[in-house]
């Protein structure tokens, strides 16, 4: 199922626009991740899709047809929520089946159906629990089953995860992904969680306070953030930002802040444009080693903070120039706290945002 939207606007109060002019298309089959912070209105999207909310202006078509005053029930979707939603009363092979008995299936094809999604959920050994007797990885797996019944034509994910721990997290993020591409639906997914994001979808709808900031794969919203929001909440640690203003001598580009040179690097033709204006230079913690890694290195002075040892990976936080930055290495390192040391950063990484936050090269 395609799912269009068309300049959705939603607000809850006369000057609080929840939703500002969303379009987005969502190809079908597709896993689509919602993603950004609290109160950026990528929930109320879902449940607009869903039927459960209206809207005050906009259009939303499933494969070409206007839906908008559809019921939620003639949608073909599936919903899964955060708090699971299950019936107590029922044990897990009722929960399941309750959607087919309501759409008045016969028993012997709900009992198919049942064991079937069982099966694929690996719930067959507590068809008969109630859910209190279950983890809440299972209840999570039951919630899951129950909108498979529906046979939907879209799942809609209302942050499902985020009452698990993490590693419970981990193993139903991969079981949730293997659940769509068995089931052939258009997926979209609300979290707030950027590794879910990253690990699970086909496509990222970067949301902030109602607007949308980027709609890229993983890999693009990492490596070519559209601004420096995208840019600052996608990577952990947060990527490295370095603030100046522009200049140019006959070989190299300077960033200065207060009269004082931030670092130079080779000039850029695509820069030109921005001299004498306010600039910021973004590199991710990774790009940046304690060992030259590359040819043409930019160097800086840099000073210990601190280090924190993660097992497969090290985190050197370092002051440079009266501000705190990041780098991170696979290798365990003998630093001492206040050790002055000098860093090479890979100017092939940089990110350039202009004085508004926009990445200029995108």
């Amino acid at each position: 199922m395609k799912i269009e939207l068309v300049n959705i606007n939603k607000s809850f109060t006369k000057n609080l626009n929840v939703l500002n002019d969303i379009s987005l298309s969502i190809e079908d089959k597709e896993f689509c991740v919602f993603l950004g912070p609290s109160g950026c209105g990528k929930t109320t999207l879902l449940r607009i899709i869903a039927g459960l909310e209206s809207l005050d202006s906009g259009e939303i078509y499933f494969d070409g047809k206007l839906i908008n005053d559809t019921l939620p029930k003639e949608r073909q979707i599936g919903m899964v929520f955060q708090n699971y939603a299950l019936y107590p009363h029922l044990n897990v092979f009722d929960n399941i089946a309750f959607p087919m008995k309501i759409s008045k299936m016969k028993k012997r094809d709900i009992r198919i159906n049942v064991l079937r999604i069982a099966k694929m959920l690996e719930l067959t050994d507590y068809l008969n629990n109630k859910p209190k007797q279950l983890s809440g990885g299972q209840r999570q797996r039951v919630a899951v089953g129950r909108a498979i019944a529906k046979n939907p034509q879209v799942f809609l994910f209302d942050e499902p995860l985020s009452n698990l721990d993490a590693k419970l997290r981990s193993t139903m993020r991969s079981e949730i992904v293997k659940i769509h591409s068995q089931i052939a639906a258009t997926s979209i997914y609300v979290t707030h969680d950027q590794i879910e994001a990253m690990t699970m979808a086909d496509k990222i709808v970067l949301l902030n306070k109602g607007e949308i900031q980027q709609v890229a794969t993983p890999m693009e919203i990492y490596h070519k953030p559209s601004n420096l929001f995208v840019a600052t909440f996608i990577g952990s640690p947060q990527i490295n930002l370095f603030e100046g203003i522009l200049q140019s001598n006959q070989e190299h580009m300077v960033i200065s802040n207060q009269n004082v040179d931030v670092f130079s690097f080779p000039k850029l033709d695509f820069l030109m444009n921005f001299i004498n204006q306010k600039i910021t230079i973004g590199i991710r913690p990774e790009n940046i080693s304690y060992l030259k890694n590359n040819s043409n290195p930019i160097i800086i002075d840099a000073v210990v903070n601190f280090i924190e040892y993660l097992g497969n990976e090290t985190i050197i936080n370092f002051s440079f120039q009266n501000k705190i930055y990041t780098m991170r290495t696979q290798d365990k390192v003998n630093f001492q706290e206040n050790e002055e040391i000098k860093l090479f950063l890979n100017p092939e990484y940089f990110l350039y945002f202009n004085e508004v936050g926009n990445n200029i090269k995108v």
